[in-house]
């Protein structure tokens, strides 16, 4: 069956067939089976024509709609006449989605990988949807399609029948290391995993969890059990060894020789992962008094995290006495009156930066209870200081209401870091509350009000920046132009330059780092004049290391048409910081720069070598070549990767032959380099440029 899908951003300009502009309101002439969106904006992001209550009777609507969701908001957020719709959501967030998606939609495709995602609807609609009119979701099965066992909707019914029983256990199951065997070995070998641990656990819950036990498949490699608490060891104990039985199936005797495999990470970088493990962690709800799937959900996800943050290898099964046995020292260090206060304070600050979620828990607890009622007020602070800073840097979300109610604490401190707190949280949906700190009569929250909102990220967080007051404080103005260069304000570019001008170095060097953000040929010429002016070596860095940034940015087009700035810039840098200019130099080519680039290459430090190696990327000379291959016989690493990086701007076969030795170079650092050599001559070759 030949699939049809429109894939597209934003549906307000969705067109729909061919000639679709010209008629517009006719979707019975050309029927998808889904209409995909990446966002959910609004009522307006899929056309009228879609809706049931404005489709004629002799029109029909598109067999499914699709839609991303990475965040409970996403759902949340969802309109009311959506919900008339056959929808199925591919939810692309962290642990599990909200009860909401469950009774929402249709069905929930769990994925994170972005390029593949087509192929895996195509895949989807393929196995599920045979060209039948919906129904309104009469034939509704409630299972996962893939593993055949039940689905959210039995799942979210299950979860509540735990949270009444005393003795009902939920027991959370995630392949750990899952996503790069499923992008080392593909789609058909992942599913085979995702089947034979389905079976593992329907085998469990038969021979361990005797009746009563139920299987979930909340979608992708994230299933369900519950049990009665009395079997949860010996299901842990079956699956421990069940999974350690199966898993050497699933790899290549070269992979398991090694202990793991070697695959693509997120950021596109050669990184090796273990072998498979099950990451499992079991809890009471009605002793936690979780009484809603929602609260068994986002608790689920919380030991999940901290059983993954404590595995080593293979399998892991925790349950909440495992996490506390872990905390419980370090909450009554915390508390402890005997050692000195600036130790527990970086205990306390050391959890946010550990990255380790279960001591999250920890300090949301020291934080909603209150601390020992015997300390004094300002010991009292500072400890709750140090623990809203941990929160916000853990981004510890089951925190975010306490934090966001000592927004309003009356003592400023608090008021501080719960507003650096919400920044660094990151979530759009506390704009506003850290959009009205900005007017805080303390000078310190309203300024971290002002670096959150940059912090975000979101266009949502100038309407605020552009309110603050022309008399306000120079600091504050200061972080204020800044957090708008980070948001994108192309107006905050005279801000800048004006501070750029300030006789305090410290507002020159941080008005010259927020420039980077804005890209475009006014930018470099303001940091062209500000370098020329400037006398602090330190400041006229942070500029350089700006002018580098903002170039990169810049496509040819625009970079030569300020070509001629580049090489006064460079004579008005001291030599130590001339090597900023070289990799702009090589993309704007002329015989001056090419002198430039060699003599450094010859006669530079590393740094200067580096760079200007960089730049000879863009120069496809003979003359260069032969300089490349040169340079690749440096002892220094980061020369070498230089060299090989820059055999990527050529596209002949030498180039490939070269970088095919480079490949099996013995430090790690020049085969990565080589390796994005390669593929990027592939590309440029698939592109014809």
């Amino acid at each position: 069956m030949k699939v049809k899908l429109i894939i597209g951003r934003d549906y307000r300009n969705l067109q729909i067939g061919k000639g679709a502009g010209k008629r517009k309101n006719k979707v019975k002439d050309f029927l998808p089976d889904g209409i995909v969106s990446d966002k959910i904006v609004s009522n307006e992001t899929l056309p009228d024509e879609v809706f049931p209550d404005r489709i004629d009777e002799d029109s029909k609507s598109p067999e499914r709609i699709i839609l991303f969701a990475a965040s409970s908001d996403d759902i949340e957020r969802l309109p009311d006449r959506y919900i008339k719709l056959p929808l199925i959501i591919v939810w692309q967030g962290e642990g599990l989605p909200p009860a909401a998606a469950a009774e929402t939609a249709e069905d929930i495709i769990f994925t994170d990988t972005p390029p593949k995602v087509r192929m895996k609807l195509k895949k989807y609609f393929q196995k599920n949807f045979k060209r039948k009119k919906y129904s309104g979701g009469a034939e509704r099965t409630g299972n996962n399609p893939l593993s055949g066992l039940p689905g959210n909707r039995p799942i979210n019914e299950k979860l509540k029948e735990a949270a009444g029983d005393p003795g009902r256990a939920v027991i959370y199951v995630d392949i750990t290391d899952f996503k790069p065997y499923n992008e080392a070995y593909g789609f058909s070998a992942g599913d085979n995993v995702i089947l034979s641990v389905a079976g593992l656990l329907s085998d469990a819950a038969a021979k361990n969890g005797k009746s009563g036990t139920f299987v979930g498949h909340i979608g992708g490699d994230d299933f369900i059990l519950t049990a009665d608490s009395k079997y949860v060891k010996k299901i842990f104990s079956f699956l421990d060894e069940g999974f350690l039985n199966i898993r050497d199936g699933f790899y290549s005797e070269k992979d398991l020789s090694r202990d793991g495999i070697v695959a693509f990470s997120r950021d596109s970088k050669r990184e090796e992962f273990p072998l498979m493990g099950l990451c499992s962690a079991a809890f009471l709800p009605n002793k936690e008094k979780l009484l809603t799937s929602e609260g068994i959900s986002e608790f689920a996800t919380h030991l999940k995290d901290s059983a993954k943050s404590l595995r080593e290898k293979d399998n892991i099964f925790v349950t909440p006495e495992d996490i506390n046995i872990l905390s419980k020292p370090l909450k009554e260090y915390c508390l402890d009156k005997n050692i000195e206060l600036n130790r527990r304070r970086a205990v306390i600050e050391a959890m946010g930066e550990s990255g380790l979620a279960h001591y999250g828990r920890v300090m949301t607890g020291l934080l909603d209870k209150g601390l020992d009622k015997d300390f004094d007020d300002d010991i009292d602070m500072l400890i709750k200081k140090s623990i809203l800073f941990s929160l916000g840097r853990l981004r510890y979300k089951p925190a975010e209401n306490i934090i966001v109610k000592y927004t309003a604490d009356p003592n400023p401190h608090l008021r501080t870091r719960a507003v650096e707190a919400l920044g660094n949280m990151g979530y759009t949906r506390h704009i506003d509350i850290i959009g009205k700190l900005t007017k805080d009569k303390n000078i310190y929250t309203a300024v971290m009000a002002v670096k959150s909102l940059g912090n975000i990220g979101h266009p949502a967080g100038l309407k605020y920046l552009k309110k603050i007051n022309s008399n306000a404080h120079k600091w504050l103005k200061t972080e204020t132009a800044v957090s708008r260069a980070r948001l994108r304000d192309k107006k905050s570019l005279k801000l800048l330059e004006k501070f750029m001008s300030d006789f305090n170095p410290v507002y020159r060097r941080k008005a010259a780092r927020a420039i980077s953000f804005l890209s475009g040929p006014l930018s470099l010429k303001t940091l062209k004049k500000a370098i020329e002016k400037e006398g602090d070596y330190k400041v006229k860095k942070v500029m350089a290391e700006s002018f580098k940034r903002v170039a990169a940015s810049l496509s040819e087009k625009d970079l030569g048409s300020i070509k001629n700035l580049i090489y006064p810039t460079y004579k008005n840098l001291p030599d130590s910081l001339k090597h900023y200019l070289l990799p702009a130099m090589g993309r704007v080519k002329n015989k001056k720069h090419y002198k430039i680039l060699v003599r450094a290459v010859n006669r530079g430090d590393a740094s200067q070598k580096v760079a200007a190696l960089t730049g000879l990327s863009s120069f496809g000379s003979k003359e260069c070549v032969e300089i490349l291959k040169s340079a690749y016989s440096d002892s220094d690493a980061r020369i070498r990767a230089a060299a090989v990086k820059a055999f990527g701007g050529f596209k002949d076969s030498r180039a490939l032959e070269f970088l095919r030795q480079a490949l099996k170079d013995r430090d790690k650092q020049v085969r990565m380099a080589a390796s994005s050599a390669v593929l990027k001559i592939i590309k440029k070759r698939k592109t014809g440029s």
